[in-house]
């Protein structure tokens, strides 16, 4: 699978099983994070350092896309009381539209 492929499928959970703030993964509801992490592992758990593992291009491709006051850190911007569900779906949509997928 590609970046985009890995993308869509994570935006994809958001949007079937509902968005989750606070963390990766609750009453089947999942957070950006957790969502890339079903995208990619085939299941919502901590672990990996993203920067060695399959999930690290995915999220950063988001993290390039994550408003400045919240550095790279998109689990900051998920969890941010300011953030809708929209504006991760947003983050999703810019990071595909970059890589020309969407």
């Amino acid at each position: 699978m590609t970046v985009a492929d890995d993308l869509k499928t994570a935006r994809q959970h958001l949007v079937e099983r509902g968005w989750n703030q606070g963390g990766l993964i609750n009453g089947g509801r999942v957070c950006a994070m957790g969502a890339l992490n079903l995208a990619c592992w085939g299941e919502v758990r901590p672990g990996l350092n993203a920067d060695v593992d399959r999930r690290g291009p995915a999220f950063a491709a988001l993290a390039k896309h994550v408003p400045s006051e919240f550095g790279d850190e998109v689990a900051m911007f998920n969890d941010a009381p300011t953030t809708e569900f929209e504006d991760v779906l947003n983050l999703f949509d810019k990071a595909l539209a970059e890589l020309g997928a969407l």
